[in-house]
């Protein structure tokens, strides 16, 4: 053992002063790169998570629902031309940025370190990219295609526990009331449509409220039966203990105000377009 003598009581001035310059020269560095992070975290978390692809998804499936619902309802039928115009002008400018990095950037604010870790360290990780990887192809139009037919046949070859899975999945995401808000801001536009031929003395059939939830929620799954049915059901309970977590329910949280936000200034930004072709 050594003796508390043996031990220096202070460093050599020289190797003390060379020190004191190293440290004094990466302090800025260190302030610089934690600034620096602030912006690289929000690109970083945003490419990670593919809540660009995401995003072009909801309003995708947004625009169809405006789409349908004009070719459904004769009050909108009338305006056609100027919807289909809108809605092509619209697939041309889509500009996420503005709605979305202020929302990223909050949440990785009001998060602690060990929360942010624990985000990143998952989205990753080898399991967090196969997890957002098959969720991209999830989203994509044969998946969509392949769900219109087989959808159906898929989710009933699946067990009950794992019904159970993708329930909690669901629960926690929300990520089919992403669905049922896309239905309402086409529904907003109809409405608005058809006040339009009534004053004009068109006919038409009234828009009502649709009644999507246990539908959207039931075709929601059929997706998700198909998204990780190369997963086994081990992995789906991962991905919800994940979910579950502190990290993965604020980052959840956020996904659920940012979608909202950008489906309904979409829907805003759409109706102010039909608008002015109209008028």
């Amino acid at each position: 053992m050594l003796q508390r003598s043996a031990l220096p009581t202070s460093l050599p001035p020289t190797l003390l002063l060379t020190l004191l310059a190293l440290g004094s020269a990466f302090l800025p560095s260190l302030a610089h790169a934690q600034v620096a992070a602030d912006d690289a975290a929000i690109d970083r978390l945003i490419a990670l998570t593919a809540l660009g692809n995401e995003l072009a998804y909801d309003l995708a499936q947004s625009r169809r629902f405006v789409a349908a619902d004009c070719a459904a309802r004769s009050g909108c039928r009338a305006y056609e031309p100027e919807v289909a115009a809108a809605l092509n002008e619209a697939q041309t400018d889509l500009r996420l940025g503005p709605l979305v990095r202020p929302q990223v950037l909050e949440l990785l604010e009001t998060m602690g370190d060990i929360e942010r870790s624990e985000l990143f360290a998952f989205y990753e990780s080898p399991f967090g990219r196969r997890i957002v990887e098959l969720e991209t192809a999830g989203r994509s139009p044969e998946s969509l295609d392949e769900i219109a037919t087989r959808g159906e046949e898929i989710y009933q070859r699946q067990s009950d526990e794992r019904i159970a899975l993708f329930e909690a999945i669901d629960s926690m995401s929300d990520a089919s009331a992403s669905v049922r808000v896309n239905a309402r801001s086409a529904l907003r536009i109809a409405e608005y449509l058809e006040r339009r031929a009534d004053e004009a003395g068109r006919p038409h059939r009234p828009a009502t409220e649709p009644d999507i939830d246990e539908r959207s929620r039931h075709r929601f799954h059929q997706r998700l039966a198909l998204t990780y049915e190369p997963l086994a059901d081990e992995d789906l309970e991962q991905y919800v203990e994940f979910l579950e977590g502190s990290a993965g329910e604020s980052w959840a949280a956020a996904r659920r105000e940012i979608r909202q936000r950008v489906v309904s200034a979409d829907g805003e930004r759409l109706l102010d377009a039909i608008l002015g072709r109209i008028d």
